[in-house]
């Protein structure tokens, strides 16, 4: 299924060309590694496919609903105090429901008999709904992220954003966008603050979602955006930015690259470097 598709895009602000005629489709579940030199467009890319950017020509179409988290370079914790509340700010009315559940039982379990049919259905409607949002995996799943990223999930509860150094602050950053359930990850360079065994983490992490990743890289991206899949459904690619140009330079099966490719050189491109890996 197509989520997200360009087609003939071209994004000019003022006199200045930033992209011209960029055409591509991504599918549901395909890992993209958008490849460029700072400055070629790569942030440019990313907006258009968030609509935060229109483009000047050309057409940008997504899925109804889909959902889209942005990891930018810039990170904004909103009113989070600490490392655990900042990776968990998406689950925010999850675990404000859990706290008022916890009262409600203890309520209840004071009363005994003399609790009120009025309280026993609200804290039933309100079970109910905690559990169909999943708010049994949250705890779970914030500290799984936690620890791939090399924080101590018990210490995060505690430890404060503003004792972070730069790099914690990327890599609660990243656990905080990968936390937050999304169809589409659009990752903005998230290895700059990783370490070896945090990358090869983030690489197992990618390689095991179900949602879309598009990612960014000055030049080569992480494993998951690396290689072909194994089947037919979709086609992992590689998007290179250069020069206000976007080429598809790599696909699991060259029948998608004839297809999705803008025209002129990008073809070729394609076929060269298709030679190349079969070599």
């Amino acid at each position: 299924m197509t989520q997200i598709s360009m087609s003939g895009v071209t994004v000019e602000f003022g006199d200045t060309v930033i992209l011209s005629d960029v055409t591509f489709t991504v599918g549901a579940g395909e890992k993209w590694g958008v490849i460029g030199r700072n400055g070629t467009g790569k942030t440019t890319l990313f907006n258009l496919v968030t609509g935060a950017v229109q483009p000047t020509q050309g057409g940008v179409v997504r899925s109804p609903g889909l959902r889209m988290t942005l990891l930018e370079q810039h990170r904004d914790f909103g009113d989070a105090t600490t490392v655990w509340q900042a990776v968990a700010g998406a689950f925010e009315h999850l675990l404000d429901l859990e706290r008022s559940l916890s009262e409600q039982s203890s309520r209840i379990g004071e009363l005994g008999e003399a609790a009120t049919p009025a309280m026993l259905d609200r804290y039933a409607h309100d079970l109910e709904r905690f559990e169909r949002e999943g708010g049994y995996e949250v705890t779970a799943r914030v500290d799984a992220v936690l620890h791939g990223l090399g924080f101590d999930p018990m210490d995060a509860r505690s430890k404060r954003l503003d004792t972070l150094s730069g790099g914690e602050r990327g890599r609660v950053g990243l656990a905080r966008q990968l936390v937050a359930p999304a169809d589409v990850l659009l990752l903005d360079e998230p290895t700059n603050h990783l370490d070896l065994e945090t990358t090869e983490w983030l690489e197992g992490y990618l390689r095991g979602t179900s949602a879309t990743v598009l990612l960014t890289a000055a030049d080569h991206p992480i494993a998951p955006c690396r290689s072909p899949r194994s089947d037919t459904s979709g086609c992992d690619a590689r998007l290179e930015v250069d020069a206000r140009t976007v080429a598809l330079i790599y696909c699991a099966d060259w029948r998608h690259v004839e297809r999705l490719c803008s025209t002129r050189a990008t073809f070729w491109s394609a076929r060269h470097t298709e030679l190349l890996a079969s070599r």
